[in-house]
């Protein structure tokens, strides 16, 4: 059983300030890792790839989830979930 980590303050701010804050990561494959250059806009270091996006890390971190089928956080496998409604679109 995996065990869930409780985040109740981080550096003094709350955790609902703390997910509320803005992340920028790769459209293309979800890294984080994105390099500012001034003058040519941001770029993935991982794929090269300038399209950037904005969001909060709990959005991220699903997306993350449904894309590669692992929790970014703990590294452990989440079991792919077909979606019900595309179930029937076949």
């Amino acid at each position: 059983m995996a065990k869930k980590f409780k985040i109740e303050h981080y550096s003094g701010i709350s955790k609902e300030e703390y997910n509320a804050e803005p992340i920028y990561y790769c459209k293309s494959c979800l890294s984080l890792h994105i390099i500012p250059e001034d003058g040519m806009g941001s770029y993935c270091h991982e794929c090269g790839s300038a399209s950037i996006g904005k969001t909060n890390i709990d959005l991220w971190t699903e997306a993350y989830r449904q894309k590669y089928g692992v929790d970014y956080l703990t590294g452990l496998e989440i079991p792919y979930e077909k979606c019900k409604c595309c179930e029937y679109k076949n």
